[in-house]
């Protein structure tokens, strides 16, 4: 009868320490994707909560984005690029106080070399840009005399006052497509007499 008591008593003492021992589990958010997820939790207690999904435009270069958003649901538009050329030149620009435009074209030189083409008036009158461009994509090309790639190079013609070429500056190409749309960027540049080419713009030039 003793024998039977102590193993009783031990039983329960043992079945005591595993009640214990379960009531000790910290109890918590066991879901790592949730935003209330716990680490130290042993036992998920069904409190998980998630991040609430908000759809809208996730383009940062939409007009309409939304820092808030974090599903995109095909909504974003993007600006309509329209010609700052007058009368739909397709050439622009301020050549040192003086606005000049007109039709212009692209040809392909080959070896990496294309080329924009303006020219105007006859005679005394004549003049000319040579824009070349040592690259096949958009994106930003300075100007320079080397003829390397990643760089662009202008000379301007005039019949009476003859040649500048360009000395410092930046060509920004926005659109590559010679077979299709053409090609559409803006130009800056300073020439080696010191003339100052400003608001220089090509549209959908071919």
């Amino acid at each position: 009868m003793k024998r039977t008591l102590k193993s009783i008593s031990t039983l329960t003492l043992a079945f005591g320490i595993i009640i214990s021992l379960d009531s000790c589990k910290k109890e918590g958010c066991m879901d790592e994707a949730a935003t209330n997820y716990d680490s130290e939790a042993k036992e998920d207690d069904g409190s998980c909560e998630y991040e609430e999904e908000v759809e809208g435009c996730t383009d940062s270069t939409a007009t309409n984005y939304n820092a808030l958003a974090t599903v995109d649901d095909g909504s974003c538009t993007y600006p309509v690029a329209t010609n700052p050329c007058t009368g739909g030149a397709e050439f622009c620009m301020d050549f040192g106080g003086t606005a000049k435009s007109g039709d212009a074209t692209v040809s392909d030189l080959g070896n990496g070399r294309w080329r924009v083409y303006w020219t105007t008036g006859t005679g005394n009158d004549y003049e000319q840009v040579e824009l070349d461009i040592y690259g096949s994509d958009v994106g930003t090309y300075s100007i320079a005399s080397s003829g390397a790639a990643g760089t662009a190079g202008l000379e301007y013609y005039h019949a009476t006052d003859g040649v500048e070429e360009g000395a410092s500056g930046t060509v920004e190409v926005t659109t590559w497509d010679p077979t299709g749309e053409g090609l559409t960027g803006t130009f800056t540049v300073t020439t080696d007499q010191g003339t100052e080419i400003t608001d220089g713009n090509f549209y959908e030039t071919k």
